[in-house]
């Protein structure tokens, strides 16, 4: 006895289904009822909605314009109209479903547009390198400022600096943070003692440093003005 009891109670519990109205507020849950009462017999407001005109007002509802909002923007519908056909066609559940959708969508287009533009940048730096790698290995080689050709232009030199930073917003590495040590870290050995020769650059790595540095100073003025 007890056991029918208890599977009785268990087939209750899962025929009943949620109050599909727990969402809406207490004058919308009032006009529902009153709609349910007078449902077909009282004038055109107490028949339901057309299916062309609701699917315009589900439009509305999903951007985020309110039932009452709804009602505003078309006063020959009534609240109770409105409410019934919010719950007849599960608005609520159907615009949470959408913008579940609609932000897995976005998440996927973001990775998508975010690997592309990662590729497209990263191709575009070899495609400079290719350009000009040759012009700045014979540089290196001779020393001779006119080997460098097109590659000491402002304009290849903003296209790298640009691209570079794109490439690092891209990656994430511009969000890289660093951290501090504060402190003084000592060691001596015998070696100290021995005087150490000044390093010198050759004469072709030390032309490039110098036109590098006049490179980006003139850069560095001309985003200033």
């Amino acid at each position: 006895m007890e056991n029918q009891d208890e599977k009785s109670l268990q087939v209750t519990e899962k025929d009943v289904k949620p109050d599909p109205t727990w969402w809406l507020l207490p004058a919308e849950r009032y006009a529902y009822g009153q709609f349910l009462l007078k449902y077909c017999k009282t004038g055109s407001n107490s028949y339901p909605i057309s299916p062309g005109l609701q699917e315009g007002l589900f439009a509305l509802f999903i951007n985020g314009k309110t039932l009452a909002e709804i009602r505003k923007l078309n006063p020959n519908l009534s609240m109770g109209q409105l409410v019934h056909a919010a719950i007849e066609n599960d608005w609520y559940q159907a615009k949470e479903l959408y913008l579940a959708t609609m932000v897995e969508r976005a998440k996927v287009r973001a990775i998508q547009a975010t690997a592309e533009g990662l590729e497209f940048a990263a191709d575009l730096v070899a495609a400079l390198r290719k350009q000009h790698g040759e012009h700045i290995a014979r540089f290196l080689q001779t020393g001779q400022i006119e080997d460098l050709g097109a590659a000491t232009s402002t304009t290849v030199i903003r296209q790298l600096k640009e691209l570079t930073e794109l490439l690092s917003k891209l990656t994430g590495q511009d969000q890289t943070k660093r951290v501090k040590f504060e402190g003084v870290v000592e060691h001596r050995s015998a070696i100290e003692s021995v005087p150490v020769a000044p390093v010198r650059l050759l004469s072709p790595s030390n032309t490039l440093k110098t036109w590098a540095v006049r490179e980006l100073e003139q850069i560095k003025k001309e985003e200033e003005s």
